[in-house]
């Protein structure tokens, strides 16, 4: 379900209020750009919509609890006839819809997410130092947590890492990871495009080229 406006009267909020049979859903934040209208964008995705009630009511608010009205119309009815109303159960247990529209796991499934990436990032690492000559380094989000916090950012469900390559073209590297792979699967590792939710360690190869470390989202000196 995709929810998408404009808002002409949302003076400086910074976010709209999506509510279902009276009840929070989450916030849902607005756009700002120079010239035109403050505008939202949202996608509530299917595992979202399954936990709604069959049948509902929909309404979006400022913050100061001003109705966000639609051709005079100040909330919306949908049916969902697969819905098995356990969506706000799983919000009250500790669950929430993130950002991206996807139901979000509880704190408890999260830490059980979070222990069993360290489980595979052991042995991921294992065959990365004493087969592949790098040892498996960690980057990003899953980085920044150990550097500030010495564990996961709270709430973190994915595992970022990253190996050191010795080419020194991105055709190489490209060879490479492909050989990679293979050597993966054959060493026992599942190894798969990122389409679904399950435990995934994004591994990513860094190279230098021209006295700059190349990655996946970009250059460093």
């Amino acid at each position: 379900m995709r929810l998408d406006g404009v808002v002409l009267s949302a003076e400086e909020h910074k976010s709209l209020t999506l509510w279902l049979d009276g009840r929070k859903v989450r916030d849902i934040p607005l756009v700002r750009r120079r010239w035109i209208p403050a505008y939202f964008h949202f996608h509530l995705k299917r595992e979202v919509l399954a936990r709604f009630p069959s049948t509902g009511t929909m309404a979006l608010t400022t913050p100061d609890g001003k109705v966000v009205s639609w051709r005079g119309c100040s909330e919306w009815r949908v049916k969902i006839p697969h819905g098995d109303g356990r969506l706000f159960s799983t919000i009250e247990s500790g669950g929430s819809v993130d950002k991206k529209g996807f139901l979000a796991p509880t704190p408890q499934q999260v830490r059980t997410r979070q222990d069993r990436y360290l489980e595979i990032y052991q042995e991921a690492n294992a065959f990365f130092s004493q087969h592949w000559g790098s040892p498996m380094l960690l980057l990003y989000g899953t980085l920044l947590g150990v550097v500030r916090e010495g564990d996961f950012i709270p709430g973190d469900d994915d595992f970022d890492a990253g190996y050191v390559s010795n080419k020194g073209s991105p055709g190489a590297v490209k060879q490479e990871t492909m050989e990679l792979v293979v050597q993966l699967v054959l060493h026992g590792f599942s190894c798969r495009a990122l389409v679904d939710t399950h435990f995934v360690i994004d591994a990513h190869a860094m190279f230098s080229l021209n006295s700059t470390t190349k990655t996946p989202a970009g250059g460093a000196p």
